[in-house]
């Protein structure tokens, strides 16, 4: 924008429609067009002439397009503002020839026949943002009319807006030809566009008259009409705000003001001391509908300490004219959600955030989070806002490719968290990695489809989480495709799901595996991880890829899942619940506070629920920041305590494991010549991209195995001794639960510590012991109030000294299946990398040192928002996964395990989530699809 002297500015004064705020000197930039006129040039009798003419056009050239045209109302924001530079001059319109029809008039832009991305993502920003509308003028001829507007939002930026047949605006983002969320909002906040001419670039003159005559009218009729009468009738508080055009709330009067001096029309408080600030400069106050003028009192005891806002006094921003000071209003960029009609929930998460919901659901718009979301768009009548920290994952090679899964750690596309100093771990710090992006840690885990045994849930004793009812839920979100080689419990899959699954195929070294692990004790059963009854033997373990692509959480709101009625915000981080305290003192949860990557604050409002899934590490730092959990946490944070939860962030688990790698100097067995030799990682990344097969298409895991150690632990003193409920173990598992849970690869695989390669003429795989039952616990904690801090994570790893020694049990037991299983002990050379001698290690304490130097997480986190009874002061939500003390809020991750089971936690985040959902669509009446 051209830099004016302050003389040369025109003041903002007058009406908002007679006189609006002009900072090039001209709002429209026509120079034949007065903007001192007090009435539009248009009228709505003479567009309603000009569409008896122009409809057939649109009668003619839309239906071609599409079939709805029916005007849709969109759903109201808050934040920055707008203004648009001239149009180019238009060519004259050839005449159409004597005797022939007018040619029909051309579209400046393509034709969409159906919204794009980029579009639901601009749309979505300026739905959640309020803008105050300080000027507005309707101009041009009948059958052409335009329309130009002034905004200011939440940053105090000015731009300028006109709706013409290529819609424009002066911001930047609008000058690198994108369709900018000024244009967006005018269009469909203001101007009650259909939804359908929205998302078009450009537009016809028929659909302009069509647009500006079914406009909600900008003028108003009095009451009193200036005649003296006092007593001024006031409206009805309903409809939009004539500023913001966000809708007015009826149960919040103290937000909402009116005009007594005329017409009777309502206003948020907000907007009308706004208002008054800027008209404040000339000495009078107009309405910004029927411009009587208004009293100090009229608007509230604030007008008369704002100063007049003179247009020379504004500062520059980013370029822009910027009256944030005169206006009153913070430079901070908050915006809302007003009318994001969340039927029933507003789903929250920060794994990517919200849900984490996810986020991740885990952080995210997490695993469990994203199952929430689809499930509840099946019913066309709700609405679903997801709310994500990281990025989508349409474009994340690494994501889809499951074997770059690693490839995601240690950057943002990571949550990038590590743990404190394991006093029982040598002081060492863990890398707690979790997927930061739509999908959450479900884009990059290990594939792994291990519910476990229904034992684990049946332990949990909560109504309706029992084993066979929640293996029903896990079986729901699956679509398992079999292969002829494989056995399959066919009853324990799922078919219709959207999480699809296959069986792998293993390797050589996994047949030498398997038949070790036989002749260990160790059955074999090719489906034992689905259908959960088999607590010691081997098998294959299902995977979350279909056709070389991995699938993850995020395919429930994507690809053809993707619904109308789902919009997604990324890179949103969520602050806190917003709470309301209702009549009878209790605490509602109404919305969510986030916020956006350019530090933008979003208040999204919900109109029934609040759900979390931002996974075990942040959904308890998310409910800390609203003010629940235990109130001496909350204080070293300066945060006020709504609800006193202790159980908030307490009772952490997770699963150890310690990799055992060996190497063999047989080829062929190992995958490793695909990966790690000379070229061999560029020749099997081409062939994925170009036909998905080969090693990147999967994650190189074996055979797998769980195991019962009550043999090899009866000479352990601690073990005999340990306190122990009846027909359990002192590890509090029945003979129907694993203690351990052997994984295998099929090449190297290892943490950050194991940075030795095998390179051309080596070869290595792995055995993985994995601690079931584990007694230790830990906790999550907040680092500050602020929400773009990570959260601080003590996993307590090997704490409980039973714990250490089973743990080691459970690595001796895997060493020797290697060593001496009639296999592999052939084939072993020596342990990986050459230095290491574990494979010489022989009793329990020798490997009690090794755990103490080697265990690592299993990245199964969960337990940090316990489900648990009425009674258990240590719980945070009840068997509806609702949060104790709040109305409106729920948790639906695996924070709400109240005992983590004896397998891998992606079937139950999927299971969890589906469950949730069907609690919400009983809560609400909800539709399912059928």
């Amino acid at each position: 924008m051209e830099k004016r002297s302050h003389a040369s500015r025109r003041r903002v004064a007058g009406s908002c429609w007679a006189n609006p705020i002009d900072l090039d000197g001209d709002l429209d930039g026509d120079d034949d067009e007065s903007m001192n006129l007090p009435q539009r040039t248009n009228t709505t009798a003479q567009l309603q002439r000009t569409i008896t003419t122009a409809q057939r056009h649109r009668t003619t050239t839309a239906q071609r397009h599409r079939t709805n045209t029916t005007a849709r109302r969109h759903a109201p924001p808050p934040s920055r503002a707008p203004s648009p530079p001239a149009p180019s001059p238009r060519k004259p319109k050839a005449k159409a020839r004597d005797g022939e029809p007018p040619a029909p008039e051309k579209r400046l832009r393509r034709f969409r026949a159906q919204p794009p991305q980029s579009f639901q993502d601009v749309y979505a920003r300026a739905m959640a943002q309020r803008f105050f509308v300080l000027g507005r003028r309707r101009g041009g001829p009948a059958e052409f009319p335009h329309e130009t507007f002034v905004l200011a939002g939440s940053t105090g930026n000015v731009y300028k807006v006109r709706v013409d047949r290529q819609p424009t605006c002066d911001c930047p983002h609008a000058a690198e030809g994108n369709q900018c969320k000024h244009v967006l909002y005018i269009l469909a906040r203001v101007l009650h566009a259909p939804f359908d001419l929205v998302y078009q670039l450009a537009l016809l003159s028929s659909e302009l008259c069509t647009i500006f005559a079914a406009a909600p009218d900008n003028t108003a009729q009095t009451d009193a009409a200036g005649t003296g009468n006092t007593t001024i009738k006031r409206k009805p508080v309903q409809g939009d705000c004539p500023i913001c055009f966000c809708e007015l709330d009826a149960t919040s009067p103290e937000s909402v003001t009116w005009c007594r001096s005329a017409c009777g029309q309502n206003f948020h408080k907000q907007c009308s001391d706004m208002w008054a600030s800027t008209k404040q400069a000339d000495g009078r106050v107009p309405c910004p509908l029927c411009r009587a003028e208004w009293a100090p009192w009229d608007v509230g005891t604030e007008l008369d300490v704002l100063d007049g806002v003179r247009l020379g006094e504004a500062i520059q921003s980013e370029g822009y004219a910027n009256v944030a000071g005169q206006l009153g209003i913070s430079g901070l960029r908050v915006f809302r959600l007003h009318r994001v009609r969340v039927s029933p929930p507003l789903l929250a998460w920060p794994m990517g955030t919200l849900l984490r919901l996810g986020h991740d659901p885990r952080r995210r718009g997490g695993t469990s989070g994203c199952v929430v979301a689809g499930r509840l768009a099946e019913d066309p009548n709700t609405t679903v806002l997801v709310l994500e920290a990281g990025p989508d994952n349409a474009d994340l090679e690494t994501v889809h490719m499951a074997g770059g899964w690693t490839q995601n750690f240690d950057k943002e596309t990571d949550w990038n968290i590590v743990s404190e100093p394991g006093a029982s771990i040598n002081n060492r710090r863990v890398n707690l990695s979790r997927g930061k992006f739509l999908g959450g840690s479900s884009g990059c885990n290990g594939t792994l489809c291990v519910r476990g045994s229904k034992q684990d849930f049946d332990s949990w004793e909560m109504p309706g989480w029992g084993g066979n009812d929640f293996f029903q839920y896990m079986k729901k979100a699956e679509s398992f495709t079999s292969k002829p080689w494989f056995q399959a419990s066919k009853e324990s899959h799922g078919y219709s799901g959207h999480l699809h699954t296959e069986p792998f195929e293993l390797g050589p070294i996994s047949g030498l595996l398997r038949k070790s692990m036989e002749s260990k004790g160790l059955p074999f059963d090719s489906d034992m991880f689905s259908h959960g009854e088999n607590p010691h033997g081997c098998g294959h373990a299902p995977r979350t890829v279909h056709d070389g692509i991995r699938t993850t959480g995020a395919d429930f709101i994507t690809k053809k899942n993707k619904r109308a009625n789902i919009t997604t915000v990324t890179s949103a981080h969520v602050d806190k619940v917003l709470m309301d305290k209702q009549d009878d003192g209790s605490l509602r949860a109404v919305g969510v506070r986030a916020v956006l990557a350019d530090g933008t604050a979003l208040e999204a409002q919900a109109k029934k629920e609040v759900i979390v899934s931002g996974g075990a590490y942040c959904s308890p730092n998310i409910l800390n920041r609203s003010g629940i959990g235990a109130k001496n946490e909350l204080e070293r944070h300066a945060i006020t305590t709504l609800v006193d939860l202790p159980g908030v962030g307490k009772n952490l688990m997770d699963h150890p494991i310690s990799f055992l790698m060996y190497e063999t100097e047989k080829p062929g067995l190992t995958v490793d010549h695909l990966l790690y030799h000379d070229g061999a990682y560029k020749t099997s990344h081409k062939l994925w991209q170009d036909e998905k097969k080969g090693a990147l298409a999967h994650i190189p895991f074996g055979i797998f195995a769980f195991a019962r150690l009550d043999s090899r632990m009866a000479d352990s003193q601690l073990w005999n001794s340990a306190a122990r409920k009846p027909g359990r173990d002192p590890m509090g598992l029945t003979r129907a639960q694993p203690n351990v849970e052997f994984i295998t690869a099929e090449g190297f695989f290892g943490p950050k510590q194991y940075t030795v390669l095998p390179t051309g003429g080596q070869h290595v795989f792995c055995i993985i012991p994995e601690l079931f039952g584990q007694q230790s616990r830990g906790s999550v904690w907040l680092k500050s109030a602020d929400p773009m801090a990570v959260p601080v994570v003590d996993c307590s790893y090997m704490d409980n000294p039973l714990d250490l020694e089973v743990m080691a049990e459970a690595c001796r037991l895997a060493n020797e299946i290697v060593m001496d299983g009639a296999g592999t002990r052939d084939i072993v050379k020596g342990s990986w990398p050459p230095e290491a001698s574990h494979h010489k290690l022989s009793t329990r304490e020798d490997w009690i040192s090794h755990v103490k130097e080697h265990v690592t997480t299993c990245y199964h986190a969960s337990g940090t928002c316990a489900m648990g009874k009425e009674s258990d002061a240590k719980a945070v939500v009840d068997e509806n996964l609702c949060v104790k003390g709040v109305k409106g809020l729920r948790v639906a991750d695996c924070s709400i395990m109240p005992i983590l089971h004896g397998g891998h936690s992606q079937m139950p985040a999927y299971g969890i989530g589906e469950k949730a959902a069907d609690l919400i669509k009983a809560t609400w009446g909800l539709k399912t699809a059928t």
